[in-house]
Formats: structure tokens, sequence, C-alpha cells
């Protein structure tokens, strides 16, 4: 799916633990692939958040590992 924003979390910022790192972040291309750049070593939640624009989109955010286990 093309346009769709994917988003790479630390874990430990989310469980607050340890110093916050930056999140990363790039839209899908044409072809729905996407390459993150620039990671630190460690442990990631990604996130694909589909948007549209003028409107919501009729797909919701989706991330692994989910919700309940990255906090």
């Amino acid at each position: 799916m093309a346009g769709v924003r994917v988003v790479a979390e630390p874990l430990e910022h989310l469980e607050g633990v340890g110093t916050p790192r930056a999140s990363r972040q790039h839209v899908t291309d044409d072809r729905g692939l996407f390459r993150l750049f620039g990671l630190a070593a460690g442990r990631y939640r990604v996130c694909a958040v589909p948007e549209r624009r003028g409107g919501a989109s009729m797909y919701g955010k989706a991330c692994h590992p989910g919700e309940s286990a990255a906090v």
C-alpha cells in the first residue's frame, strides 16, 4: 500500500526505561516498500499508520509487537 507512514519507536522509551531515543519514520513508496535508516541498536516497535489526504483512512494503525506487548 503506497503512502503509509511507518514509524519505529524504541521499546525502552515506551516502557519508560533508559534514555529516550528518537523515533524514525518514513512513508511507503508506490510499491508499498520502505526503509528506515539511522536506527541505533536496540528493540523497536514498528507501526504502520495509513493516512489519507483530506480525510480519515478506512484502515487503522497496526504495530508489531502489538500495543499490549510493548508496554
